[in-house]
């Protein structure tokens, strides 16, 4: 039996421990999980720390998320206001285009009756103060036209684009017929 005793022995002094390396591995073990421990503290800290990062986040990211949702309504409101709007102005335009188109046909209407209605006086010296009804009465005078201030609706010089020219004198008749005696007068 001794000898299963020293095979014992042997095979357990190969694997025996003395208390001095029990006690050493038992401290290289403490301070190992110690220092685990103080790892997971870290790391409990860190997703502490995370979680109330992401808190934060997440709140900022609801604010601006409602904020975000506020802008888009308050656009859609703008950009509804502004195609409504649109529209007004552009039937708006059309009726001003119209109405100018209207108002280009008058004019076209009445420049014709102006002219119908006038006659243009040239090689007439101008001279400060003059007075153009005067002017017309006399030369009225010696073609026996019988002048009458009722009978002229305006006279007035036109502007002079060439210096070296006096600028006319357009006479505008009340009636055509008075235009067209004028005229006949004063051919003959």
């Amino acid at each position: 039996m001794a000898s299963k005793g020293s095979n014992s022995s042997q095979l357990s002094g190969e694997s025996v421990i003395n208390d001095q390396e029990k006690r050493d591995i038992f401290a290289v073990l403490m301070s190992r999980f110690d220092h685990m421990c103080e790892e997971l503290r870290y790391i409990k800290t860190d997703i502490s720390n995370s979680r109330a990062e992401t808190k934060e986040i997440t709140k900022v990211i609801s604010e601006n998320n409602v904020e975000l949702k506020n802008s888009v309504t308050f656009m859609k409101e703008t950009v509804k206001k502004f195609e409504e709007d649109f529209v007004k102005l552009k039937k708006e335009n059309n009726y001003l285009k119209k109405e100018l188109e209207l108002l280009r046909v008058f004019s076209a209407t009445n420049h014709q009756l102006i002219y119908r209605n006038s006659i243009k006086i040239s090689n007439l010296p101008k001279v400060e103060q003059e007075n153009l009804l005067e002017i017309v009465e006399k030369i009225s005078n010696v073609i026996g036209f019988v002048f009458s201030p009722e009978k002229i609706d305006s006279v007035y010089r036109t502007r002079n684009r060439n210096p070296l020219m006096d600028p006319l004198i357009i006479v505008s008749f009340v009636r055509n017929i008075d235009k067209t005696e004028f005229l006949k007068l004063k051919r003959n």
